[in-house]
C-alpha cells in the first residue's frame, strides 16, 4: 500500500503512480496504509522527509525518480487518461498528452518535454468536421465506328 500527498490509500504502487500521471502534483506521502488523521502539512511519526524527496524504511529517492522508476516499470499495465493536450519532446516527437510523454521517457531517458512550435495543443471540438473536397471525375464514353451490322439469315 502507498499513502499519497493527497490523503489517499493507493492498494499498491501501480494504482499510485496511475494516479500520479493524472495529478503531477501528487507524490508518496508514505509506504503504508494513510494515517486517519492525515493531514498534507504533517510528516508521519519516524519518517524523515528529504529536501525534493521521500523517505520510506531508510531510503530516500527524489520523489520524481522514484515515481518515474515505478512508471516505466508498469508502463505497459497503465492507461493514460484519454486527454488531449499536445506535448512535444526533445526528439521531435508529439505526444497526445504528458502521461504518454512518461511512458516514452522509460525508454529515452533524456527525453524533455520542449515548446511546441506552431502545433495546436487542444483537439478541436467534436461537432467542428474536418473540411475536405472530393472531386468525382466521370469519363466520358467513347465510341468506336464499327463497319455495318452483317445480317445473318
Amino acid at each position: 500500500m502507498v499513502c499519497g500527498t493527497d490523503g489517499v490509500t493507493y492498494a499498491n504502487h501501480c494504482k499510485f503512480v496511475h494516479a500520479a500521471c493524472q495529478f503531477e502534483n501528487l507524490h508518496v506521502h508514505n509506504h503504508g496504509a494513510c494515517p486517519p488523521n492525515f493531514s498534507t502539512s504533517t510528516t508521519p511519526p519516524g519518517v524523515t522527509m528529504a529536501a525534493g524527496g521521500q523517505s520510506a524504511a531508510g531510503t530516500t529517492l527524489p520523489s520524481s525518480a522514484y515515481i518515474q522508476s515505478m512508471f516505466c516499470r508498469n508502463k505497459d499495465s497503465i492507461g493514460c487518461p484519454a486527454v488531449f493536450s499536445i506535448v512535444c519532446g526533445s526528439n521531435g516527437m508529439d505526444y497526445p498528452n504528458t502521461c504518454e510523454l512518461s511512458k516514452a521517457v522509460c525508454d529515452l531517458p533524456n527525453l524533455v518535454e520542449v515548446p511546441c512550435s506552431g502545433l495546436p495543443t487542444t483537439q478541436p471540438p467534436a461537432t467542428q468536421a474536418p473540411t475536405t473536397t472530393t472531386t468525382t471525375t466521370t469519363p466520358r464514353p467513347t465510341t468506336t465506328k464499327a463497319g455495318p451490322i452483317p445480317i445473318i439469315g
